[in-house]
């Protein structure tokens, strides 16, 4: 079984991931990580203010994916850091990747 609780602190929000595994023996894990939650328009902001152009929202009904998606172009890539261990990675083929490093598993 797998379950998460999210405790909400302004805009940030303490994510803690639990996995408790029943076969032989019970096992329990822990992950727990901290976000900041960020609404589009305020990324939209940091994004054309960071040098990108053509910032285009994309939404569930158009792209069979359950959340919002959101497609920039930038000539160079570049890193949004949040803290040591998470970053948004935005590229100059328009794709984002999220670095988590060690915000699981702690």
């Amino acid at each position: 079984m797998s379950f998460q609780t999210w405790v909400w602190k302004d805009d940030n929000y303490q994510l803690t991931q639990y996995i408790i595994d029943d076969g032989e023996t019970l096992q329990v894990s822990k992950f727990a990580c901290e976000y900041r939650a960020v609404r589009r328009a305020e990324l939209t902001n940091l994004l054309l203010s960071n040098g990108c152009s053509d910032v285009v929202w994309k939404f569930p009904e158009e792209t069979g994916f359950y959340q919002p998606v959101v497609v920039a172009r930038k000539k160079y890539n570049f890193l949004f850091s949040f803290g040591e261990e998470c970053a948004i990675i935005i590229t100059n083929n328009c794709s984002i990747k999220i670095e988590r490093g060690g915000c699981f598993g702690k």
